[in-house]
C-alpha cells in the first residue's frame, strides 16, 4: 500500500468518526425535541381544557349578568311604585293636616 493510499485511508477515518460524532450528537438534539414536542403537546392540552372550561365559565356569568339586569330592571320598577306610594300617602297626609 503506497503513502496516499494510507493518507486517503486515515482521511477517510477521521471523516467518519466525524459524522459518528455528528450524527450522535444529532441523534441526541432530536430525542431532546421529541420530548420538547411532548411536553408542548400535554402543554396544548392542558390549555385546551382550560379554554373549555373558561367558556363554561363565561356562559354561566353572562347568565349570571341577564338575570341581574332583569332583577335591577324589576327593582327599578318597585322603586318607581314606592316613589308614586309615597307620594299619594303624603298628599293624602297633607289632606289629613287640613282637614284637622
Amino acid at each position: 500500500m503506497d503513502a496516499e493510499t494510507k493518507q486517503l485511508i486515515i482521511s477517510t477515518a477521521k471523516n467518519v468518526e466525524i459524522l459518528l460524532s455528528d450524527v450522535s450528537e444529532l441523534k441526541s438534539e432530536v430525542s431532546e425535541l421529541k420530548s420538547d414536542v411532548s411536553e408542548l403537546k400535554s402543554d396544548v392540552s392542558e390549555l385546551k381544557s382550560d379554554v373549555s372550561e373558561l367558556k363554561s365559565d363565561v356562559s354561566e356569568l353572562k347568565s349570571d349578568v341577564s338575570e341581574l339586569k332583569s332583577d335591577v330592571s324589576e327593582l327599578k320598577s318597585d322603586v318607581s311604585e314606592l316613589k308614586s306610594d309615597v307620594s299619594e300617602l303624603k298628599s293624602d297626609v297633607s289632606e289629613l293636616k287640613s282637614d284637622v
